[in-house]
């Protein structure tokens, strides 16, 4: 099997990132995707920045303000599934 690779923001096609925005609709969604694909980026913040600018790119507003926004989702998502609320 081929390893997958992530384009290079600067390389994705209009289209592509269409494809990938619509993948990541809702907090959950990005949230998932981050994830799947955070082992192709150098850090944490370099894969969020990655996601965050494709949504501003094709919605023309951030997913999340920040990082540090981001990471508060992550915090309660967490927090929600441990006490079983998700």
């Amino acid at each position: 099997m081929p390893e997958q690779k992530i384009i290079l923001f600067e390389n994705l096609t209009p289209d592509q990132k269409i494809k990938i925005a619509i993948r990541m609709g809702s907090a959950e969604k990005f949230y998932l995707l981050y994830f799947e694909n955070l082992h192709f980026f150098r850090s944490q913040k370099e894969c969020f920045i990655y996601y965050n600018n494709i949504h501003f790119d094709v919605f023309l507003e951030f997913k999340y303000s920040g990082f540090d926004s981001f990471k508060v989702y992550q915090y309660r998502r967490n927090k929600n599934r441990k006490n079983g609320k998700f």
